[in-house]
């Protein structure tokens, strides 16, 4: 098509886009060529002001609002004598009413800037810098995705036209398709979303060979012609790189660009076409070919041409025969030899990096492993001869040995599907590769991120050059090793028994020489030395190992003889050696803990059958005392971890083996009463020992319950009289005798007395006689309120037990007597240690001593990636300090804490007794006011445990039980959380310029931090409550008959409830947390249907009588509140990443709440440049014309909001790319951490000051 300009050559240009009015010095100020190179010298000079770049952008910006901005535009774009910059801008000139005024543009006017954008695109010259060409380009696809396909129907024959010239009219073309392809196929882009069908349909069309179509779509739909020639694209692209590849040497740049980019127009091609289309044109040798090219870069390029078709696993066409094609094609002899040439060709060394070999690698591998998990998925479409899958699998091994973890983990991934296929299993070409992988995999369960930092083997250097920060690393060195542990797992499924003997004989051979012959010395015990870290790996293998051969045991339904006499051989020969290593001398507790760790699993997973173990195990725990065997002071954290293992363990073993410990009951009895009268053990060793009895007698099935019923009584007896003492009651009177049994009451003159006012550094100043007395007074005093020994008890009497089992039934009779003793003071105890924590009780004293207290109480807490030191170094600069004023600090706090956070353990053991705890008559109110009315003084991360104890008296309430429960608790939890956390985030906002400029970063990073944790675990309770699924319940119940509503039909059945959580979901649409933000905009549309108000609602046994009289008010504070927040979250550059997600939830309410209520038309009439054409437009097409499509209704927001969006999505990417290194996609892929924890928004920088942010929408 050829434009004609003829009509804005007279002395009057008519107005694009309407009549607007302008004044005369716009007018003049716009056609002052010297006003435009000024305003541009202005914004792009370097020595510039900020007012004066300010000033210039304004002028700029404002001038392609102006009706002559189109012609002037044209006019300046292709005047070649004009500077690139000021050609430049006069095609924004012409983008802006393109992209923002096309609807509102006459067909006449709109056929003029079609035209004149065609002109540009025939008109390049090959001097024309790159970005012109780009940009010209890119506004050809623009005009393309508004009337291709409608009112124009020759762009193909335009796009062959400009094919057939110079090679820079060939690159526009490559831009021009891939982006066709990337926002009608690839993205969400708004304006090829509206329409989506049409231009689906004519890409197909243009790209296809007419004879691909023809036998594909026989009967389809040919009125509308767009295509010029039977050829099709994909032949075209094909033949362009094959002619390059053999005529010109990628050495010439311009065609080495001209190959990349037709293989980047491939690569946007080849994740929508049909592969019938790919077969016909023989794309794939074509690809091969280049590949074949040593040039890294174009390597490359083809990589990721391959990597976007092989990803492709679902569709239409994953079922046809040229589908697979492509797939085996890649495995014969040839093409096989071409992919190890091409990973050995990209293997590089990492003390002499090549970067981009590198790349090429990492992405390679992942092609690679797509081609594996296609054999997995379809291992009977592989031809049986002809294809050489044994070298294609030796390949797979080769690049699994890679000392390179991000370039292997691809292929790691691929042999835990490869391994589970009993096609691929059952060859002899796999099975001779099994040792080699079990090898493989159990020498990469080390930890690497524990090794020292100067660590010099290739795999931790190839990890410090993948991998920025400490949280990212950890993250994708979990997923390695839990692909490792699952390869072990699979290897035992499939060869059991010669892999356990030889992962048993390996394992007694390192833990009978851990340190290799060298001398242990003391001071390199530590769970970063070498040795503790092969023996870690070395329990993780068996570990693995024992959950593969319990789940081959599961699968075998029936063993034949000697498959059994195999299986008593391997018992027998796991016993004998559990009891060899755990007699193994060890003066590591670290290590000893693993060991013990080990025998343990066996004990309570496999031999459990015919075998004395558990009990020989129990025997030699109870004799263990790991604070006088091992020497506590110079290993003290090691020894304490040790002493939590075995009292967990003898819990596990006393569980599965109740019945054999009940046979040797007394002599463990004896054992236990020693531990009890030894002044030397500490409370934990007591409270586990006394457990242990009690679940010996509670769990034995041989006792009979006569016998059983008085003696657990009994046991418990000693946790009554304890809260009955004087002691206890006298602790639970008053916050003043609460304060005076811990010996807190004079807190402040004791500090005083002892200088702490006048002490800057606490850490390095040591505690005097008096200050140590002091110290151990407070913990001795706290040891006496029976905290610990209820909670064990607790925990004990319910654990692992089914609700309707006799045990559990007797466990809740037992506590029925206990509770309403304890309950009260525990009750008392949780408000009067929140207490102290609140800085308003301290409020009277003086400031100076207010000072004192604040520090006091606030909480040194390790980060990971925030903190300046390692987890192990915080925890020894903590012990390191605890005789000094900061150890008594921590003291003071740490008391209170202990008694505030086992009292929340105590009443989370509580909910497990179900009625017999939620039906305590009027317990709901007081316990409310316990918890929240004084939570307000808990830091984020006291919080955080608060909130999850509330989570579970919530979720566990039973269903009848949840009128006269459950109102108080969730009114005040989510209230108090919701003014916490938006004050909490207002404050930070406000706080981080003072924050950096006062060095104090890092402490506000770990602040914020927590912060998010905090928001992202209510909003997922919020969506746990509401039965969405990213919610996390602890037991998700099966679904009960409508009478018996379910948890969220109870919330939205009463607005008193419903409100706080509507209203901090709200809130956090504008707090700066992506996950929080994901989740809580799928929450609240999960919930805005229920108070739909039409006919066609959809029905739902969520919406009652109740949740209909409350939806008026609740369909008008969505369509205002929570309306508003998502336009503005949208403006702002920092939710770029949820635009999409922001724009569902807008259309939601619009389609569903617009019929009722004209508050959403209001809102956005109420925005700056809407018209109230245009955003009726919008709300016809998305409640009348979009028919359900999603992906349609996200498109019109997007698109009707486009002017508002402060960075579009593409746009802001590329910002990002210019700015940082990108992040391989495989290491995205196996690296799920989340980078709001990292603090992704270190990098503050503040939102662009557009005009009519504050006003939006139109507030005073």
């Amino acid at each position: 098509m050829n434009g004609n300009t003829d009509h804005f050559n007279n002395l009057n240009p008519p107005q694009v886009g309407g009549t607007t009015q302008h004044s005369q010095a716009s007018s003049t100020s716009l056609h002052d060529l010297s006003q435009i190179h000024g305003a541009l010298d202005a914004v792009y000079g370097p020595h510039s002001t900020n007012d004066q770049r300010q000033e210039a952008t304004a002028f700029l910006e404002q001038a392609k609002r102006d009706s002559q901005a189109p012609h002037f535009g044209y006019g300046l774009a292709s005047d070649q004598s004009q500077p690139a910059s000021v050609r430049h801008y006069g095609l924004s000139l012409l983008e802006y009413p393109i992209k923002y005024k096309w609807e509102d543009l006459e067909e006449q006017d709109s056929s003029v800037l079609r035209s004149w954008v065609i002109q540009l695109a025939q008109n390049l010259d090959d001097n024309d810098a790159a970005f012109l060409r780009n940009k010209i380009a890119q506004l050809l696809e623009e005009v393309a995705k508004r009337s291709w396909a409608v009112e124009w129907l020759d762009l193909d024959t335009l796009l062959v036209e400009l094919w057939q010239g110079s090679l820079t009219h060939k690159v526009l073309v490559l831009y021009v398709l891939e982006m066709l392809s990337d926002d009608i196929f690839n993205r969400d882009d708004a304006a090829a979303a509206l329409r989506e069908k049409e231009l689906s349909k004519a890409c197909v069309d243009i790209f296809v060979p007419t004879a691909v179509l023809n036998q594909h779509y026989p009967s389809r739909d040919v009125k509308v012609e767009v295509r010029c020639g039977d050829e099709g694209w994909i032949s075209r692209l094909c033949g362009l790189l094959d002619w390059s590849l053999d005529n010109h040497p990628p050495k010439n740049d311009r065609v080495h660009s001209c190959i990349v980019k037709t293989l980047s127009c491939l690569k946007a091609a080849v994740t929508w076409i049909m592969p019938k289309a790919l077969h016909a044109t023989r794309c794939l040798d074509h690809l091969c070919k280049a590949l074949s090219v040593a040039d890294v870069g174009v390597q490359m390029a083809t990589t990721e041409v391959l990597y976007a078709f092989y990803k492709r696993t679902q569709g239409p066409f994953i079922k046809e025969v040229e589908y697979t094609d492509l797939f085996t094609a890649m495995l014969l002899p040839d093409r096989v030899n071409l992919l190890k040439h091409v990973y050995q060709y990209s293997t590089v060394d990492i003390r002499d990096l090549d970067y981009p070999k590198y790349a090429l690698c990492k992405k390679f591998t992942e092609v690679l492993s797509s081609i594996g998990e296609f054999i997995e998925e379809r291992p009977s479409a592989i031809p049986p001869n002809g294809t050489d899958l044994t070298s294609f699998f030796d390949l797979l091994v080769e690049i699994l040995r890679s000392p390179s973890l991000v370039v292997s983990i691809p292929v790691l991934h691929a042999w835990t599907r490869l391994l589970r296929c009993r096609a691929v299993t059952s060859s002899e070409t796999v099975t001779r590769l099994i040792p080699v992988l079990l090898e493989t995999c159990s020498s990469r369960l080390l930890r690497y991120e524990s090794l020292p930092d100067d660590a010099d083997d290739d795999i931790s250097l190839f990890l410090c050059e993948d991998f920025d920060t400490v949280p990212e690393r950890h993250a994708f060195l979990g997923n390695y090793r839990r692909y490792c542990m699952d390869i072990v797992e699979v290897i035992v499924r499939l060869k059991p028994f010669d892999a356990m003997y030889y992962i048993l004989g390996q394992a007694e051979r390192l833990f009978s020489n851990p340190y290799e012959g060298q001398v242990a010395s003391a001071a390199a015990y530590g769970k970063k030395s070498i040795p503790f870290l092969r023996v870690e790996a070395q329990v993780t293998i068996i570990e693995a190992a024992l959950k593969g051969y319990l789940r081959w045991l599961d699968d075998e339904e029936t063993i034949d003889k000697e498959r059994e006499a195999q299986c008593k051989a391997l018992e027998s020969y796991s016993e004998q050696w559990c009891r060899t290593i755990l007699t193994i001398p060890m003066e590591d507790p670290a290590i000893k803990m693993k060991i013990i760790q080990t025998v343990t699993m066996f004990a309570t997973k496999v031999l459990l059958r015919d075998s004395d173990l558990g009990m020989w195990v129990v025997e030699y725990l109870l004799s263990l005392d790991a604070a006088n065997d091992f020497d506590i002071s110079r290993h003290s954290e090691a020894a304490k971890s040790l002493e939590v293992q075995v009292t967990n363990d003898l819990g596990r073993l006393a569980i599965l083996n109740a019945n054999n410990l009940l046979r040797r009951y007394d002599q463990i009895e004896i054992r236990v009463k020693q531990i009890l009268n030894d002044s030397s053990s500490d409370e934990r060793r007591k409270a586990g020992c006394q457990a242990l009895l009690f679940t010996i007698v509670q769990r034995a099935t041989i006792l009979d319950d006569g016998t059983r019923g008085p003696r657990l009584q009994a046991m418990l007896q000693p946790v009554k009289h304890a809260w009955q003492s004087t002691d206890v009651l006298s602790a639970a009177s008053s916050y003043e005798s609460f304060c005076a049994f811990l010996g807190l009451d004079q807190i402040v003159e004791f500090m005083t007395k002892q200088d702490f006012d006048k002490t800057e550094d606490w850490a390095t100043c040591e505690l005097n006689a008096e200050g140590k007395a002091k110290q151990a007074e407070i913990m001795a005093r706290c040891d006496r309120i029976p905290l610990r020994l209820t909670k064990t008890m607790l925990a004990a009497s319910t654990e692992k037990l089914k609700e309707d089992s006799s045990s559990f039934k007797t466990a809740c009779l037992l506590w029925t007597d206990v509770l309403p003793v304890l309950l009260p003071s525990v009750l008392r105890l949780i408000g009067y240690s929140q207490a102290f924590t609140d800085l308003a009780t301290w409020s009277h004293l003086p400031t100076e001593y207010q000072r004192l207290i604040r520090k006091v109480l606030t909480d040194r807490f390790w980060q990971a990636g925030i903190s300046n030191e390692s987890k192990e170094d915080f925890y020894a600069r903590i012990n390191g300090s605890r005789t000094s004023y900061e150890g008594f600090a921590s003291t003071v706090r740490g008391s209170v804490r202990q008694i505030r956070e086992t009292c929340y353990f105590i009443l989370y053991g509580m909910t497990r007794l179900q009625e017999h705890f939620f039906g305590i008559p009027d317990l709901a109110e007081p316990l409310a006011q316990a918890l929240f009315t004084n939570a307000n003084g808990l830091s984020a991360h006291q919080l955080s445990v608060l909130l999850s104890m509330s989570s579970a008296l919530i979720e566990e309430c039973p269903r009848s039980l949840r009128p006269q429960f459950l109102p108080p608790m969730m009114i005040n939890l989510f209230t108090n959380l919701d003014n916490r956390i938006s004050a909490d985030w207002d404050a930070l906002e406000r706080q981080k310029l003072e924050i950096v400029a006062s060095g104090l970063l890092v402490e506000e990073m770990k602040s914020e931090s927590i912060l998010r944790q905090l928001t992202y675990s209510t909003i997922t309770l919020i969506a746990n409550i509401l039965d969405h699924p990213n919610g996390s319940s602890r037991r998700r119940l099966p679904s009960l008959p409508s009478l018996e509503p379910t948890l969220r039909t109870f919330v939205l059945s009463h607005p008193a409830i419903l409100e706080p959580l509507v209203l901090f979901s709200t809130h956090a649409l504008r707090m700066r947390d992506i996950r929080s933000c994901t989740i809580v905009i799928t929450v609240l549309r999960s919930i805005i249907p229920s108070f739909q108000d039409s006919p066609h609602a959809p029905s739902s046994p969520s919406i009652t009588p109740s949740t209909i009289a409350a939806a008026p008010q609740v369909r008008e504070f969505i369509s205002t509140e929570v309306l508003k927040a998502c336009i503005t979250s949208l403006h702002e550059p920092y939710f770029v990443d949820l635009q999409r997600e922001l724009a569902s939830l807008i259309a939601s309410i619009l389609l569903l709440y617009g019929p009722t209520t004209s508050t959403p038309r209001d809102i956005l009439l109420s925005l700056p440049g809407m018209s109230v054409e245009k955003v009726d437009r919008a709300f016809d097409r998305i409640i009348r014309r979009s028919k359900g499509d999603d992906k349609y209704q996200r498109a019109v927001v997007l698109d009707l909001l486009e002017g508002l969006r402060g960075v579009s999505i593409h746009e802001q990417g590329r910002m990002e790319r210019s700015q940082r290194r990108e992040r391989p996609k495989v290491q995205q892929r196996f690296m799920e951490v989340d980078s709001e924890v990292q603090g992704q928004g270190t990098g503050r920088a503040a939102s662009p000051d557009l005009a009519g942010v504050a006003d939006m929408f139109g507030d005073n």
